[in-house]
């Protein structure tokens, strides 16, 4: 999936600067055939003219195919515990060029649509915004994954995941009437049980800016596993 695809660059130019201050440059390396580099320096230019380059941060990580292969298994593995059809349904991709004047692209899988009963692990590339991995339960699912969810919620927070709040399941913008972080919902006391009541589905969103695009299939990758690890342990 290439968000990128249908993007059309026009009237591209260069020209010269005298850039004075920081420049922050990040890259993903392959180091071997199983392990990647992740490094971050910074450039310091004097009135256009480069200073000097400091390195300052470094990890070491697996592969993009060891992580690919890896998210696999696990997606095998999780089928056991999972209905099975969520993992027999084939990716669905849908884009559109204008949520709230954005163009945008939406992979679902694994999925199970019914009337009622929804189970969508979706990931949204909104243009000009960032990505999202959201995991969508409503009906049955909700009923069935919502103990195992709220017994994890300090697992979510500790990773950074939000929770729906909206009354509308598809809504997808990034502001605080739609999402607020799992931690904030954890210390204002909230319930899952009475968000579900209310709204009918439960919504897990965990986000990801433009300027992770290198290393984005990585950090979606282990954002779903997290997600399902926790549903699979029901």
């Amino acid at each position: 999936w290439n968000p990128y695809k249908e993007v059309l660059i026009k009237n591209r130019y260069m020209k010269p600067i005298s850039h004075h201050g920081v420049i922050n440059f990040y890259d993903s390396l392959n180091y071997t055939a199983t392990q990647s580099v992740w490094v971050e320096f910074s450039a310091y230019f004097i009135y256009g003219k480069l200073d000097k380059i400091a390195l300052y941060n470094v990890e070491l990580n697996d592969s993009y195919e060891v992580s690919n292969r890896i998210f696999q298994e696990k997606l095998e593995a999780n089928s056991s515990n999972l209905q099975q059809k969520i993992f027999n349904s084939q990716p669905k991709i849908s884009r559109g060029e204008n949520y709230l004047n954005f163009p945008w692209q939406i992979l679902d899988y694994p999925r199970d649509f019914g009337k009622e009963d929804i189970f969508a692990l979706r990931t949204l590339c909104w243009f000009g915004n960032g990505f999202s991995l959201s995991l969508h339960l409503s009906g049955d699912y909700a009923k069935k994954y919502i103990d195992v969810i709220a017994a994890n919620l300090s697992i979510l927070s500790k990773n950074n995941f939000y929770i729906c709040i909206h009354s509308d399941p598809f809504q997808h913008h990034f502001e605080e009437d739609n999402i607020i972080k799992c931690s904030d919902f954890v210390q204002a006391g909230s319930s899952l049980h009475w968000l579900l009541e209310n709204n009918k589905f439960i919504k897990i969103v965990k986000l990801f800016s433009f300027d992770e695009i290198d290393s984005i299939p990585e950090k979606i990758g282990e954002a779903s596993r997290i997600l399902l690890n926790i549903i699979s342990a029901k």
